[in-house]
């Protein structure tokens, strides 16, 4: 049951691939397109794992799964191949040791692989006791073998997916991620994958609505009300930029790396065409558009969340907002607005939400509706805004309270 059914040369199998990618990289490397180069590449590893498994005996209804980023369909030059091996029981010491040489052939051959080999029990069991393997297996995609088990697998994880504990425990997570980082996404060398305002905070949006089956794509959370057209555009665009940046960063280094350091900056700029700004080097230019992206995910991801949580707890249904004056009201424990329109009708409450947060401790933030108030008026902060003498004593007003000026600022 263990012995190779075809000799497998690895060597050759490595050489072939290890060129396939740098044909892969060459052909896009002037391209803007990361999803044509994530098909590409999912297409040149998904050949060679299902290649090296011919050249093996296996027990039968073996499933290869690709599960995380490799699930997704976002596979970066340098990210490891998330394998999972589905076996509908427990497997004999021969067929384990057949799965093993398996799963050695492909790291011998290129592959930097992550892998799992687990039964649809212990799938479900596993993904109790770990949010990270329960968010891995909400991402996966049929490779080879038997699509019957598949099916169980994917069945049994969504029967046993609580969509609100999920989401907690993400947010959790979440939290804890950006308050390592200050809860800011303007680090001199930020991390681009992990970072506050990176990708991973556009993941978590994808995970909790994929796991609420609320939408699969920006677009459709548009279409149903979670966010405007306008919104699912910037989304779209945040996460082109901020997927260019990895693989480029990726191909940039000679393993994995998430950091956009100092030294890869420069290089980066050049490749995106970016050039130097009155005083402003071609690198800080970059940078400055790279910080704008990250502020803008952060902001969309507070927005998109909070709406979620309302979907799934129904909170707005049941909680009476709490009016505070003509102005704002708090509702679920953030400052919200009481118009729509009330910044582009009064631009000097855009500077007395900020005050109002700093006289109401018991307020943990604003709701997603003033978030997106405030974003698409901030064009009234003009030359005539920070003349005015009423907005210049709100501002002084800010400094003078005696907490949280330092949170109001940032």
């Amino acid at each position: 049951m263990t012995s190779a059914a075809v000799p497998l040369n690895v060597s050759n199998l490595r050489a072939e691939l290890r060129q396939a990618r740098d044909r892969l990289r060459e052909s896009h490397l002037t391209s803007l397109r990361p999803k044509a180069y994530f098909a590409a590449h999912i297409r040149l590893i998904d050949t060679a794992v299902r290649s090296v498994r011919r050249h093996f005996r296996m027990p039968d209804q073996m499933t290869l799964v690709a599960v995380g980023g490799y699930g997704r369909g976002e596979q970066y030059p340098h990210s490891d191949v998330d394998l999972l091996v589905l076996l509908p029981a427990a497997p004999e010491a021969a067929d384990a040791e057949g799965i093993s040489s398996f799963l050695c052939a492909l790291r011998d051959a290129g592959l930097d692989l992550g892998y799992a080999v687990r039964t649809v029990e212990e799938c479900v069991e596993d993904a109790r006791q770990d949010i990270t393997i329960q968010t891995t297996l909400l991402e996966t995609r049929f490779l080879d073998g038997s699509r019957p088990l598949y099916g169980e697998l994917r069945a049994a994880i969504e029967a046993d997916l609580d969509p609100a504990a999920f989401f907690e425990a993400k947010c959790l997570e979440q939290q804890l991620r950006h308050d390592k980082q200050q809860n800011s996404p303007f680090s001199l060398e930020p991390n681009v994958k992990e970072g506050a305002g990176g990708l991973r905070d556009l993941h978590v949006v994808r995970w909790v609505m994929r796991a609420a089956g609320l939408a699969g794509t920006w677009q459709e959370l548009a279409e149903r009300g979670f966010i405007n057209a306008i919104e699912a555009r910037a989304l779209a665009g945040c996460d082109r930029l901020l997927q260019q940046t990895r693989i480029r960063l990726h191909w940039l280094t000679p393993r994995k790396n998430e950091v956009l350091r100092f030294e890869f900056q420069p290089a980066l700029a050049e490749q995106n065409a970016v050039t130097a700004i009155g005083s402003r080097i071609a690198s800080e230019v970059y940078m400055q558009r790279y910080y704008r992206n990250t502020k803008r995910v952060m902001q969309l991801n507070t927005i998109l969340l909070q709406n979620i949580a309302a979907a799934l707890t129904r909170q707005d249904a049941n909680v009476r907002p709490t009016v505070l004056n003509e102005r704002f009201q708090a509702s679920r424990d953030l400052l919200d607005i009481r118009s729509p329109q009330m910044f582009e009708q009064d631009p000097a409450a855009l500077l007395d939400c900020f005050l109002v947060l700093q006289q109401h401790p018991e307020l943990k933030g604003l709701s997603a509706r003033s978030l997106r108030a405030l974003w698409l008026a901030r064009g009234r902060i003009d030359v005539p805004f920070r003349r005015n003498p009423g907005n210049r004593r709100r501002f002084l007003d800010i400094l003078r309270q005696p907490r949280g000026i330092v949170h109001e600022l940032r």
